[in-house]
């Protein structure tokens, strides 16, 4: 038999039908607009008597370029998997959609990310961030650490990171992809510029 999801659309409606689902999700963008609502995801992981896992990140029409940042910032916040609303009718053509080209690079990357993904967002160290604009969250695979971060706004952002209780022997940030060294850990902080609407995701390494 296959899980059951439902989308909690609707204040309370996951609650209502936790018996008779397996995992539920919310809107992590507002519809119509690029407005990132990743935090929804943890509102209701949170909510009392919430018992089933909110997994999936639901983006509406309207995300445009704010598609890859606010999907990765989803995954940041704990999301394993996402749905789109909608193709055809009246919001158009999907594939015209700005995001539509870059697609398959996401997916890839979403592939190569996998391991993070199925890793707890909930791990024994976390991190403060200078700017409130970025979305980011932590993850521990074995010995290793890794961030994963994303810009939803327009702006380029200059923002300083500090780890508490971190207890790796890092002194590197690399990209995750490239494995490129892309900065510096020190005494627990480490420094990144994310242009405008971009994401990294980072590996602490030695």
């Amino acid at each position: 038999m296959h899980p059951i999801y439902m989308l909690s659309g609707n204040y309370g409606l996951a609650r209502n039908y936790n018996k008779r689902i397996d995992f539920t999700g919310t809107y992590a963008a507002e519809d119509r607009f690029e407005t990132d609502r990743t935090n929804a995801l943890v509102t209701l992981n949170e909510t009392e008597n919430q018992t089933q896992p909110a997994i999936i990140a639901q983006l509406n029409r309207g995300v445009d370029n704010n598609f890859r940042p606010i999907l990765f910032g989803a995954i940041a916040k704990g999301a394993r998997g996402m749905g789109y609303w909608k193709d055809g009718g009246s919001v158009g053509d999907i594939a015209k959609r700005p995001w539509w080209d870059e697609l398959p690079k996401i997916a890839k990357e979403i592939e190569q990310m996998m391991p993070l993904i199925r890793a707890d967002h909930k791990t024994s160290w976390s991190a403060t961030c200078t700017h409130d604009k970025l979305i980011y969250g932590s993850r521990t695979v074995g010995e290793d650490h890794y961030m994963i971060i994303a810009n939803p706004t327009r702006k380029t952002i200059d923002a300083s990171f500090d780890l508490q209780n971190y207890q790796g022997k890092a002194s590197v940030i690399a990209d995750y992809f490239t494995k490129n060294r892309i900065g510096k850990l020190k005494e627990g902080t480490f420094s990144l510029t994310m242009p405008p609407q971009s994401t990294k995701v980072i590996a602490f390494v030695k």
